[in-house]
């Protein structure tokens, strides 16, 4: 997993102009837009873990708090799983699955009012991350969700994106897109011809 300076490198290396483009540019401009394009598109190349409690006769956990880059919750589990590899170290495995409250209230009018070991997650929102039946005791949960990177910035360098390294030749390929945007008619049209390789974007219907 590439740092943010090793990714800057990256980008020179392909812009070939290196003193029109400040780190803080490659950054603002080309590798910062990238990350969050392409988290968007592809959920799962930026995914976050977060373990919580939901205390007792609870419904929600604000997600604002618990993961404030969060954009799509994926999986929801009781017990705390830290980590791909972590044994389970209270609660019990059990995937929760997801519903919605309109779905919810038609399978179970007094859903609000029930309680027990939950058995579905839903969003209220779109911060609140919200289970049915509310719990009777404390309960452990992990919460697996598809995050925004982190921004890239002069204090941060020695961090990575939170992509897998296999994906680090399209956040290059796209960030370089981005900067040539602004350089010029011949370096415009190379990147739009770039980016939808790597964004699923149209190319602009030619004038008549």
């Amino acid at each position: 997993m590439a740092t943010f300076a090793a990714l800057a490198e990256a980008i020179w290396t392909q812009v070939e102009n290196r003193p029109m483009f400040p780190l803080a540019e490659i950054y603002a401009n080309g590798l910062n837009p990238a990350m969050t394009l392409l988290a968007l598109l592809h959920p799962a190349w930026c995914m976050q873990r977060t373990v919580a409690t939901l205390p007792a006769l609870s419904l929600t956990l604000d997600l604002r708090q618990l993961a404030p880059r969060t954009h799509q919750v994926l999986r929801v589990l009781l017990g705390r799983y830290p980590g791909d590899g972590a044994a389970m170290t209270s609660g019990q495995y059990n995937p929760l699955r997801p519903t919605t409250q309109a779905a919810l209230a038609k399978l179970t009018p007094a859903w609000l009012r029930a309680t027990g070991v939950p058995k579905r997650w839903f969003l209220l929102g779109a911060y609140l991350l919200a289970v049915s039946p509310r719990p009777i005791v404390d309960m452990d949960m992990t919460i697996i969700s598809a995050v925004i990177p982190q921004r890239a910035t002069l204090d941060t360098q020695t961090l990575s994106p939170g992509f897998d390294a296999v994906h680090d030749d399209e956040l290059v390929d796209v960030a370089v897109a981005l900067l040539r945007l602004k350089e010029g008619s011949v370096e415009t049209l190379q990147a739009l011809q770039q980016l939808p390789k790597r964004l699923g974007l149209a190319l602009p219907a030619a004038a008549a």
